[in-house]
């Protein structure tokens, strides 16, 4: 029966194959739901993995094999890995199969009260109390939900967990992960020194250097990570010339993990889900982990 009904096998191969593929789990797939797959295999696969991520076992196919029924072949998983591409978007996938056990409980729900409805064994009243205990088990959590922000609810608990230490694109300013807004007048030079600080994050080099002579002032360490500005607001012409400008005054190689997309199209549009959309594959296809997007007005 469960084939049957509403299912997205072949997004639960394709999330698997990316976990693998990546070694590891997004936020979203980490809160996946074994029971929310309709495929036998892929929920034990699920589970195993869920398993290996909360005792902080690397995730491969060998050790997944080791943790797996031996019915469960490696060139299956194998098959899964070589499906999605490495850059494939894990909490997209995650989205695809809840939607799917979300359809497929309220099948079921319709199914199991089409048939009460043709009961003649039972009472008005206990046909009355078996459909709410069918709607009380199986749709009204998928109706009603949980509320969308108690997602981020910490609690003394989890303040007293060992936390890994922070880690900085630009010490003491930019947290990796993060959104960290500048902002000044117009003509206040922000995309410049926004530039800077990208390519000095390319680099791995100081941030705003202090003065030779300046004992006070050293400038800010950064740690080495992939960039990309995405310019809105400049023109490609403007955009060429300050890289230029930057590379020829620091002599940076031609192979700088530092790239520039200006005045994509069509336009971001921060209210737009499609438009969040194309930045997040822009950003996940680029390998950029430090991303500056300069604008004249918010």
């Amino acid at each position: 029966m469960m084939e049957s009904l509403p299912n997205k096998v072949e997004a639960e191969r394709a999330l698997i194959g990316s976990v693998l593929n990546l070694g590891e789990l997004s936020e979203g797939a980490q809160a996946l739901d074994p029971d929310d797959m309709t495929n036998e295999v892929n929920r034990k696969i699920w589970v195993s993995l869920l398993k290996m991520n909360s005792n902080g076992t690397g995730i491969d196919v060998i050790t997944l094999m080791a943790e797996l029924d031996p019915d469960i072949k490696a060139h299956e998983l194998g098959r899964m890995i070589a499906e999605v591409p490495r850059s494939a978007n894990q909490d997209e996938y995650v989205r695809i199969v809840q939607q799917a056990a979300v359809q497929r409980q309220l099948a079921i729900a319709t199914i199991e009260l089409s048939k009460l409805a043709y009961t003649s064994d039972l009472t008005d009243t206990q046909i009355k109390t078996k459909a709410h205990e069918i709607i009380d088990a199986r749709v009204e959590d998928l109706i009603l939900g949980t509320h969308p922000w108690m997602a981020s609810q910490i609690t003394i608990a989890d303040a007293y967990k060992e936390r890994p230490p922070r880690e900085y694109a630009i010490a003491g300013m930019i947290p990796v992960p993060s959104v960290t807004t500048f902002y000044g007048r117009p003509g206040g030079f922000k995309t410049m020194i926004l530039m800077s600080g990208l390519i000095a994050i390319a680099t791995g080099d100081v941030w705003l250097p202090g003065l030779p002579k300046d004992n006070i002032f050293k400038g800010f360490e950064t740690t080495q990570y992939p960039t990309a500005l995405i310019d809105m607001d400049n023109g490609r012409d403007t955009v060429l010339e300050r890289v230029e400008a930057f590379g020829h005054g620091s002599d940076l190689p031609e192979d700088l993990p530092f790239k520039c997309y200006s005045m994509p199209a069509p336009r971001m549009d921060g209210s737009s889900a499609d438009s969040m959309q194309l930045l997040e594959n822009l950003i996940i296809e680029s390998g950029a982990r430090v991303v500056g997007i300069p604008f004249i007005s918010m």
